[in-house]
């Protein structure tokens, strides 16, 4: 079965004015430089986790769509994740003020109030690195 490719939303990520309207859970440092967007922990990471941040687009898409973006770690070790479906698990937006905040930590994310899935494409310890693709929660 053929599908029509359709652009839906474009956002260069360039500059400030890009990003208006995005929500972070956690505590990231955005910035931009040479028309492109950097984020960084803007906590020290070796909390590890309560070092992590969501970077939330504010757009619900719809079902059956591709998803392209270019990304360059800046620093190693690392991880970025892209969450994606996202909804409380009775159906809620994921910003519905009765779900329990979040601040990034990834526990919040796979075994809290909301259903999401996820692909991990940049995940670098000192002594491996993979990618893995999942959905949240697995069986409740």
């Amino acid at each position: 079965m053929a599908y029509e490719k359709k652009i839906i939303y474009n956002n260069p990520l360039s500059c400030e004015k890009d990003i208006e309207g995005f929500v972070t859970e956690g505590t990231p440092k955005i910035y931009f430089k040479n028309n492109k967007m950097y984020m960084t922990n803007a906590i020290d990471a070796s909390i590890k986790e309560k070092s992590n941040f969501v970077f939330w687009c504010p757009v619900d898409f719809p079902n059956n769509i591709i998803i392209e973006w270019e990304f360059r770690p800046i620093t190693e070790p690392g991880l970025a994740i892209m969450f994606f479906g996202a909804k409380g698990i009775h159906g809620e937006d994921i910003f519905d003020v009765t779900l329990n905040p979040r601040d990034g930590q990834y526990e919040q994310y796979h075994s809290g109030d909301i259903n999401a899935f996820h692909v991990s494409y940049f995940r670098r310890k000192s002594t491996f690195s993979t990618s893995s693709f999942k959905s949240f929660p697995l069986s409740r």
